[in-house]
């Protein structure tokens, strides 16, 4: 445990007069003895994740630091290294809960020389606004995981549980009656459903967001009224056979899983902010709030998850472009109908959706199975150094091609499953509502009442 008062301080001034403070350690490994010069920039989370390595022995020293932002004092709790006084140092980096931050390096020797720290690189990068807008959205969200999070996932619960006695009153403390009225299964389906997107809007790219949203709310009705029969068939295959059900009890778990994993998520967020990409952005710059444990798993059972929810993106691109769901391209002799897609493995599948069908885009090209096999089968090895991940997409380690990405490609391939998620979410969620309006006869709130 390293103490409120061990750090030194470094004070500067910022891009349009603000504040900032690194704080420069000297951290001796706890196994070979070397000492890394770490300058962490003290920003404005609470407390965040801290993963560095040791450059001479390999490995990782970490923990998590907490700030004191009323005091401006902070303290380590880490492992695997222990502070020590100032010296020479054999190693040096840098370290940010919320920004890309300069990789491990060798130190030359001599006095430290001052370079900007994490913050003013991000300033320049970004923008002043872009970076107000990054950090107000980011607090928002750890605020609304904190506090709101426990009570959207029991209203979700609750509909899932089919809890009807219970659901309108708990919605009513966000939303408003007049509106939400919840009196039928539609109702509370679109009461829940605009509960997930006020809580998952400060972090959502509205521009994409709007795009996706779009081509669904345009494409439906379309496919509604010139395949009518078939259209109503697809609904009552997926709502009858438990399948919307089904993905929508997965898709909360791995919802659940991203409020968790944000914190280790973060600067793949801040990225979406830059107006430039910072120079040498994976060879130079680095992640120091995550290690490739600490998302890998997020990575691979979200891919899962919309692997299992393929059926339901293909069924709509059968239905638009062969008239019937049960229609399969042409791809493999052996799958000739939704059915016998379903029957396929989850890799299998992704050979159906290589981007040449409107509903791909809602996916393609963003899950990579040959990272995601890598994972499964631990058939990865990780130069912690240099941020570097090698994997064997056979499964096998040592056969086969490698690949490698760095911890950023990593960080942001999670990043990127979880926006098609949210995609996959409204596919399904609009979906369930037709199902409930055109198969049972729900009746819907007058959209009249959002103008008013």
């Amino acid at each position: 445990m390293l103490g409120a008062n061990s750090a030194r301080a470094e004070d500067g001034e910022g891009y349009a007069g603000l504040k900032t403070m690194t704080n420069r350690s000297f951290l001796k490994c706890d196994v070979c003895g070397a000492v890394t010069l770490m300058r962490l920039q003290a920003g404005w989370l609470d407390e965040h994740p801290l993963r560095v390595p040791c450059g001479k022995c390999g490995i990782l020293i970490s923990g998590t630091v907490y700030f004191d932002q009323v005091k401006g004092g902070l303290r380590y709790d880490i492992h695997n290294a222990s502070e020590i006084d100032e010296t020479v140092p054999e190693f040096y980096l840098e370290a940010s809960g919320e920004l890309l931050a300069e990789k491990l390096k060798r130190h030359s020797g001599g006095s430290f020389v001052w370079s900007p720290p994490p913050f003013f690189q991000a300033l320049w990068a970004m923008g002043n606004e872009n970076y107000g807008e990054f950090k107000g959205k980011a607090l928002h969200f750890l605020a609304s995981t904190r506090f709101e999070w426990p009570k959207v996932r029991r209203i979700n619960e609750l509909w899932l549980n089919k809890q009807y006695a219970y659901l309108p009153d708990e919605v009513a403390q966000y939303l408003p009656k007049s509106k939400f009225p919840m009196t039928n299964e539609a109702e509370y389906l679109r009461g829940v459903h605009q509960l997930n997107l006020l809580f998952l809007w400060p972090i959502l790219d509205d521009t994409r967001f709007g795009k996706q949203t779009n081509f669904i709310f345009r494409t439906l009705p379309v496919l509604a009224d010139k395949h009518a029969g078939r259209y109503v068939d697809l609904l009552k295959h997926f709502a009858e056979q438990g399948l919307l059900q089904k993905y929508a009890e997965q898709l909360l778990g791995r919802l659940a899983h991203f409020v968790d994993r944000f914190k280790y998520l973060m600067p793949a967020f801040a990225l979406r902010f830059y107006q430039k990409k910072p120079r040498g952005l994976k060879k130079d710059k680095g992640i120091t709030t995550a290690s490739f444990e600490d998302v890998k798993g997020f990575y691979s059972d979200t891919f899962e998850v919309l692997a299992e929810m393929l059926p339901l993106l293909v069924a709509y691109n059968n239905l638009r472009y062969r008239g019937d769901y049960q229609a399969m391209r042409h791809v493999r002799r052996d799958v000739k109908t939704l059915d016998d897609f379903i029957a396929k493995s989850k890799g299998d599948r992704l050979q159906f959706v290589d981007g040449s069908e409107a509903f791909d885009r809602l996916v393609f090209p963003r899950l990579d199975n040959k990272l995601r096999n890598a994972i499964a089968h631990t058939s990865y090895t990780q130069d912690l150094a240099q941020q570097r991940i090698t994997y064997y997409p056979s499964g096998v380690t040592g056969k086969g091609a490698a690949k490698r990405i760095y911890m950023i490609d990593a960080v942001q391939s999670c990043w990127s499953v979880f926006l098609c998620m949210v995609d996959m979410m409204e596919l399904h969620y609009q979906t369930e509502k037709l199902y409930y309006v055109t198969v049972k006869r729900n009746k819907t709130v007058d959209p009249r009442v959002f103008r008013r």
